[in-house]
């Protein structure tokens, strides 16, 4: 059982810690939640079947400890005035209740990936792209395109309502796929 159990986690850590990371955006509080959960299967090893069978269970325990951690983060950011990062939480938590391992179709979602891209200006496309696909941050992105970054801000935020809008709930899943 102890092998089993070793090579389930093993095998999963990353791929789940790294699910987790799309939503919280935080390597390590992802790691911490991917820890509690095998610490959580481990104590409760004899009731659990320690194989692939175990895979989707381990995806909905993950979502839901960080739906649970994105509303504390929520609430705490009630009183701040980021209203981008309030957004983000915001989108992951719908991407997240509306997350099913059933419903997941690869070739469909970069289908859906790729007319939200088309359907975004030009200029908030490249905002868009050099943010998430070359990881400049704002400050960079402002600089390269001779912009403020109050105007790279607002391109995001664009991009983002694109975004959502062509993936309804699958945003941060294929954030995870294209960009992971």
């Amino acid at each position: 059982m102890e092998i089993a159990f070793k090579e389930l986690y093993c095998k999963n850590f990353n791929r789940l810690k790294n699910f987790a990371n799309v939503y919280l955006r935080s390597e390590e509080v992802a790691v911490c939640i991917i820890q509690d959960i095998f610490t959580h299967v481990y104590e409760n090893r004899e009731r659990f079947p320690l194989d692939d069978s175990l895979l989707p269970y381990l995806f909905v325990m993950v979502k839901h400890r960080c739906i649970n951690y994105l509303k504390r983060e929520r609430a705490k950011q009630r009183y701040c005035n980021d209203s981008l990062y309030q957004f983000n939480i915001d989108i992951a938590l719908e991407s997240l209740n509306c997350y099913s391992i059933e419903s997941f179709d690869y070739k469909r979602l970069v289908k859906l990936y790729r007319k939200a891209l088309e359907a975004m200006p030009t200029s908030v496309r490249e905002t868009f792209l050099l943010s998430r696909y070359d990881n400049y941050k704002y400050r960079e992105i402002a600089k390269i395109q001779n912009i403020s970054i109050k105007t790279v801000e607002y391109r995001m935020m664009q991009a983002i309502k694109v975004l959502k809008e062509y993936l309804k709930g699958y945003y941060a899943i294929m954030l995870h796929l294209l960009l992971g």
